[in-house]
Order: C-alpha cells, then structure tokens, then sequence
C-alpha cells in the first residue's frame, strides 16, 4: 500500500486532470430514502435502525482509492458489530478483471462490483475513493476517506465514524481523487 500512496502523490505533484477535489455538501439534498432503498435492494441488504451502513465508492485503478484501501481495512475490523461497510468498485472495465483485483486484495470487508455505478447515481459521487455514512435510509456523513497528498493522511472517515458511533455530529470533508467517468 505504500507504492500506491506513493504513486498517488506523484500523480497529485504532476498534477495529472483526472485527479481532482470537489465538495459533496450536496449529497444530503440530493439522495433520497428511495434511492438508498432501491441500492440496499439491489446489493441485497436489509436496512436496520439499529446499523449505519458505510458505503465506500472505489475505483481500483485509481491511485487515490488504491491508497485508501487499508483505511477500509482498518474500519471493518473496527465496525462490528455497529455498522456495516460495503465498499464498490465502479472502474473495473469486467466482472473478471474485478474479480482478479478482488482475489489479489483479499479484502476483509464486503468488496462488490458496480458495473452500472448504481452507487454512483445513488450518492451524486464524483470521485473515488468517497465514503458515505447512511442512517435509516439518510446521507448523514459523507467525505474523503483519507487524503493521500499528506503525510501522514488524515483518516477523514474512520474520524468521523468514530464521532458518528459516540452520538455526535461529525463535520463532512469534501472529496479528493479520481474523478469518476460515466
């Protein structure tokens, strides 16, 4: 994971265009209950008030999600039993090359294929990697997951999850990564 982080941070130097920053303060107006139903329905995924959901939307050809991935790591071991974190992959070009990624990552969270970026459209993501906190069906945090351009990278997600599980109000960050083509 280090070559990753590297690699993101050259990339951000050189300044290559299909990195970029952007706000996502407008993903709690846009996503409605429907929509998170319609995706929860299509993963296959019973909505409880009891769990947060923690959406992860990747690209893993992306740098910058390649560079989150042992944040996602680390959060799933954390979550259970208080959440459940779905992470999925909207760059893979097939299921194959999905799996092929999937089978040399060997994930410990719940690492899906989104070939119809139904996430994407779900959430009004514009880039990977994006995070999301749902509750009861609403968009209560979303945000960067780490920034790879600083050492150390602040674990924007993990923060806020931690603030979010102590019954407080956590601050969204805006997105930073790779934009996301439809």
């Amino acid at each position: 994971m280090k070559m990753a982080k590297k690699t993101a941070i050259a990339f951000l130097k050189l300044g290559f265009p299909f990195l970029m920053s952007t706000s996502l303060s407008h993903a709690h107006s846009i996503t409605n209950p429907d929509q998170i139903k319609s995706l929860n329905e299509t993963l296959g995924l019973r909505s409880s008030s009891q769990k947060l959901f923690i959406y992860g939307i990747i690209n893993l050809n992306c740098p910058c999600s390649q560079s989150s991935f042992q944040s996602f790591e680390e959060m799933a071991t954390a979550l259970r039993p208080n959440a459940q974190l779905i992470v999925l992959d909207v760059g893979a070009t097939s299921i194959s090359s999905f799996m092929k990624f999937k089978k040399a990552l060997r994930p410990h969270f719940d690492l899906r294929y989104d070939p119809k970026k139904k996430s994407v459209e779900t959430f009004n993501a514009r880039v990977t990697p994006s995070a999301y906190i749902v509750k009861d069906l609403a968009v209560i945090y979303q945000s960067a997951v780490i920034d790879p351009s600083k050492d150390p990278s602040p674990h924007y997600l993990s923060e806020a999850l931690k603030l979010v599980l102590a019954g407080k109000v956590a601050p969204s960050t805006d997105g930073f990564g790779c934009m996301i083509e439809n």
